[in-house]
């Protein structure tokens, strides 16, 4: 079933459960199940999955488990992604960049400017850290 009735989901599902995890760690997998709307074994599977792939680890000594979010863990195909981007006490801040980022590329774009070009201009240091041509 598609969320909100789109039927394009651009976000995983490995992704859905790494945002529940993020939100709640100790989520019981019956709760994470009904939430992302799979079975209770789909929900399982994920999470044994992403655990043996170290993006979370497992505290099985509490009930309902909790769960670990590894923040240096690379994602794969996207490796200047990392999900440290998800991390709640930095949402805002990279809100923030994230809107400033947008609001000089549409000027850029409206003034015929090269949109790389303003960035870099915007955020030279960031740019030249990351190596970002």
């Amino acid at each position: 079933m598609a969320h909100g009735g789109e039927r394009v989901q651009l976000v995983t599902l490995y992704t859905r459960v790494l945002l529940e995890l993020i939100e709640n760690p100790r989520i019981s997998q019956e709760v994470l199940a009904r939430r992302l709307d799979v079975t209770m074994r789909t929900a399982q599977r994920h999470l044994t999955e992403l655990e043996a792939e170290d993006y979370i680890s497992v505290d099985r000594t509490k009930k309902p488990f909790e769960y670990s979010i590894n923040w240096g863990k690379a994602w794969p195909y996207v490796p200047w992604m990392r999900v440290i981007l998800l991390r709640p006490e930095l949402r805002e801040t990279l809100q923030t960049l994230s809107d400033g980022a947008l609001r000089t590329l549409q000027f850029a774009s409206s003034a015929g400017e090269d949109p790389g070009a303003a960035l870099r201009a915007a955020y030279p240091s960031t740019s030249e850290g990351a190596g970002v041509a």
